[in-house]
């Protein structure tokens, strides 16, 4: 499953951290709302670990992120239906994973704060790689997907993708 926009509310947790990092530093509250007005309206992906290199050590910025995942983690911050979706996968006897584009350190907070950190995830750099990736994992002579470890490895009959965005299927 993807995270961004499939099962978190990504826009929520990117506005909930802006705010609590504002409270906390306003200067760095400022520096982050202007980078990702400029990241987005070029139609990028805003990372808030990228967007403060150079601003913040990254130690501090480390700790901001922690206590933020800590005080603010929620289920709230989840799409609607998300935990139906989990919820009905695994009654089903099947496996969940989380397979998300972009940075690590951001990705795994966003997955702290929903809750969520506990599901086998692959955060992956590539965007619109995804599809192309599954792929890679099938075994022609065992006619099977094999999972990768961060999935728990193993082989399985098929691999199903959910995603918001439509590149995520090319390949």
């Amino acid at each position: 499953l993807d995270f961004d926009r499939t099962l978190g509310a990504t826009s929520l947790i990117l506005t909930q951290f802006i705010t609590y990092l504002s409270r906390a530093d306003p200067y760095l509250g400022m520096i982050i709302t202007n980078k990702q007005e400029q990241v987005e309206s070029s139609g990028g992906s805003f990372d808030v670990v990228t967007a403060l290199q150079g601003s913040i050590d990254p130690k501090i910025l480390q700790n901001y992120m922690d206590t933020f995942a800590s005080t603010q983690r929620s289920t709230s911050l989840l799409t609607d239906g998300a935990l139906v979706l989990i919820n009905a996968i695994q009654g089903s006897n099947h496996h969940v994973g989380i397979l998300t584009f972009g940075g690590k350190q951001w990705q795994e907070m966003k997955l702290r704060v929903a809750t969520l950190e506990q599901y086998d995830r692959m955060i992956v750099a590539e965007k619109g790689k995804k599809a192309l990736l599954i792929a890679s994992w099938y075994d022609q002579d065992q006619k099977k997907y094999q999972l990768p470890d961060e999935f728990g490895g193993g082989l399985v009959d098929e691999v199903v993708l959910v995603d918001d965005k439509a590149v995520e299927f090319s390949g």
